[in-house]
C-alpha cells in the first residue's frame, strides 16, 4: 500500500515540474487511498423510497405479532383468492414463477471461414467493384 502512494506522490511531483506523465501516471494521480477506519462516505448513503418502505414493512406495529410485510402479503392473497381476482392472481404467479421462458425458433446458414478466405472474399469484392 506505501508503494502506490508512494508512486502517487512522484506522479504528482512530476506533473508539478512538467514532465510528461505516462498512462498509468495520469491514471493514478487522482487516486485517493483511505486510510484505515476512514470513510469515502462519512454521511452514508441517500435513501431512496424502495429501502424507505422496505424499513417499515419490515417493522412490526404496536400490539402486533407479525411485520407489516407480513400483512401486506396475507391482505393481497385475501383478495386474490376471495374477490377471485384474476390478474392479481396472475401477478401473484408471476413473481412466483417468473415469466415462462419463450422458445424462439432460428432458420439459416452458418458460414465458416479462415480469416485468409475472408480476406480473399474482401479482395474479389473490392476488385468487381472497381
Amino acid at each position: 500500500m506505501e508503494d502506490i502512494r508512494a508512486e502517487i506522490q512522484e506522479a504528482k511531483a512530476k506533473k508539478a515540474r512538467g514532465e510528461p506523465l505516462t498512462l498509468r501516471e495520469r491514471r493514478i494521480i487522482n487516486l485517493h487511498i483511505w486510510n484505515k477506519g476512514e470513510s469515502g462516505c462519512p454521511g452514508g448513503r441517500e435513501l431512496s423510497i424502495t429501502s424507505e418502505i422496505k424499513r417499515a414493512l419490515e417493522k412490526v406495529p404496536r400490539g402486533k405479532k407479525k411485520t407489516r410485510l407480513h400483512e401486506l402479503v396475507t391482505a393481497i392473497l385475501e383478495k386474490a383468492i376471495k374477490k377471485k381476482d384474476v390478474k392479481l392472481m396472475a401477478e401473484i404467479w408471476r413473481h412466483i414463477d417468473g415469466m415462462p421462458k419463450q422458445a424462439v425458433d432460428v432458420q439459416g446458414k452458418i458460414e465458416t471461414a479462415t480469416w485468409s478466405e475472408l480476406l480473399k472474399k474482401i479482395e474479389d469484392k473490392n476488385a468487381n467493384s472497381k
